[in-house]
């Protein structure tokens, strides 16, 4: 197995997309797939796999997806 990190040293560069495509190529090759949006402030990766944002309790969020093979 392996660990891949998306970095940069700006916002708006691109992480978010490139690490959502990275994600989709991975499980389209039958590789098994955990992506983590570690952007606390500001998560956007949920947006890309059409993930509903909920917010419940003092300030923690969850994301719900469902996902079909």
């Amino acid at each position: 197995s392996a660990v891949y990190g998306i970095t940069s040293a700006h916002a708006g560069e691109g992480k978010s997309i490139v690490a959502a495509n990275t994600a989709i190529s991975f499980a389209q090759m039958g590789k098994k797939v955990l992506l983590v949006d570690g952007d606390m402030r500001c998560p956007t990766v949920y947006r890309f796999f059409g993930m509903k944002k909920k917010k419940e309790g003092k300030g923690t969020m969850y994301y719900q997806v469902f996902i079909r093979h």
